[in-house]
């Protein structure tokens, strides 16, 4: 229990100090670095998500990225699972594994090397790469119309596909 406390507490400082600096009405945007980077993001979309009405997120995966998210966060799932959040993935380029609580669909790759991860959580858009020395970095923008507008786009393309 303390153990649990202590990382709510290391997970919600930050968080509220940035908030508290922002300026009303301006996005908040943050980067990420290294695994460790991007297991900070996957975990604000756990904490985020599991307070929705709907728990729900949308991911454009590229398959270039699939085996940087998850290594060093290797029961993601099983926690998202656990905690009923679903996920809709649109997959660039075939596989990915099929998970409990996930739809996904799939669109062709085409030619170009792809290498990039989008996850669309609330009111947040997460944006996770690799830079040419294949560090992991990623940055969270957290601003209402910005999601809007991805989760729009991104329902568009889920029933077209």
């Amino acid at each position: 229990e303390l153990l649990r406390t202590q990382q709510l507490a290391s997970e919600l400082i930050p968080e509220l100090l940035a908030e508290k600096a922002r300026p009303t009405g301006r996005p908040l945007v943050r980067y990420f670095e290294d695994d460790e980077g991007v297991v900070a993001i996957l975990k604000d979309v756990l904490s985020t998500c599991s307070k929705m009405k709907t728990p729900l997120y949308r991911v454009y995966s590229s398959k270039n990225m699939r085996s940087y998210i998850y290594r060093k966060f290797p029961n993601f799932t099983d926690r998202r699972v656990e905690e009923g959040i679903v996920v809709k993935v649109i997959a660039i380029g075939e596989g990915g594994d099929k998970a409990p609580a996930s739809e996904r669909k799939w669109l062709p790759e085409e030619g170009t090397s792809i290498s990039s991860y989008t996850i669309v959580y609330d009111n947040k858009i997460a944006q996770i790469s690799i830079a040419k020395d294949f560090t992991p970095y990623g940055v969270v923008i957290e601003d209402e119309g910005t999601a809007n507008m991805q989760r729009q786009l991104f329902d568009q393309l889920w029933s077209k596909i």
